[in-house]
């Protein structure tokens, strides 16, 4: 999707605003035609608005659109991990550690989702 690519070169640039805009155009140009690629191209950009909305601070729409993502894909890293921290910012500390530790049981391995998951335990304790 040519409108994908080109917000994923905003993002890359910086200008997050603008690269949300071309993944919310993307999306809705998928909509509804139900093909599993399309589905793919949803969530993709769902996925990288979510992070737009990380970055610009707007962190109940960057906990929207990655829990759409997890409607559909229960355990995928990127949503579980940017719903988290996007919960985390608005201060529901309860339901971060419950996507990060989510994200952490699924994904062993990575270390970075388990170094704020435990941030956000200490936090839960302070």
């Amino acid at each position: 999707n040519m409108i994908k690519e080109e917000g994923n070169a905003l993002f890359r640039q910086g200008k997050y605003t603008e690269a949300a805009g071309k993944y919310t155009q993307a999306k809705g140009n998928v909509s509804g035609l139900g093909t599993a690629g399309a589905g793919e191209v949803q969530k993709s950009c769902a996925l990288n608005l979510a992070n737009c909305y990380l970055k610009t601070g707007q962190l109940a729409l960057a906990a929207e659109e990655a829990g759409s993502v997890l409607a559909s894909d229960p355990v995928n890293l990127k949503a579980l991990y940017r719903r988290g921290s996007a919960l985390r910012g608005l201060g529901r500390l309860r339901d971060a550690e419950t996507d990060l530790a989510a994200a952490a049981q699924a994904f062993p391995g990575d270390d970075n989702v388990r170094r704020v998951l435990e941030e956000v335990r200490q936090e839960r304790r302070a």
